[in-house]
C-alpha cells in the first residue's frame, strides 16, 4: 500500500461460505468495530493506549486497506476481461481495441 509492503495476519477458512478474503477482513473488523465486549477486553489487558491503537488500526483497515484491496480486485478483473477480449479473435473496432489495450496498460 502506498508503495510499501504490508501484511495482514488473520484466519480465514477457505470454502466455509464466508466470502472472499477481502470480504472476510472487512466483516471481521466491522464486527469488532463497535463491540463493547471486545473494547473492555482490550482495555483490561492493555489499557487506554491499547484500546486507542486497536481502534485506529481498525479504522485504517476498514477505511483504507479494504477499499485498496477492492480497488485492486476490480482492476485485476478489468484487466482479465480486456485480455480475453483482445485474445478472443473477435472483430473489434479500433475504439474497442484501444480501450482494451489501455485497460491492460
Amino acid at each position: 500500500m502506498d508503495g510499501q509492503p504490508d501484511s495482514y495476519i488473520g484466519r480465514h477458512d477457505l470454502g466455509d461460505g464466508d466470502g472472499s478474503l477481502v470480504e472476510h477482513i472487512e466483516n471481521f473488523h466491522a464486527y469488532y468495530e463497535n463491540n463493547e465486549q471486545w473494547d473492555r477486553q482490550v482495555l483490561q489487558s492493555g489499557g487506554e493506549e491499547a484500546l486507542k491503537a486497536d481502534r485506529e488500526q481498525r479504522v485504517l483497515l476498514l477505511n483504507e486497506f479494504v477499499p485498496y484491496l477492492k480497488l485492486h480486485c476490480n482492476l485485476s478483473e478489468m484487466e482479465r476481461i480486456a485480455g480475453e477480449a483482445l485474445q478472443s479473435g473477435e472483430s473489434l473496432t479500433p475504439t474497442e481495441t484501444a480501450y482494451h489495450t489501455a485497460i491492460q496498460a
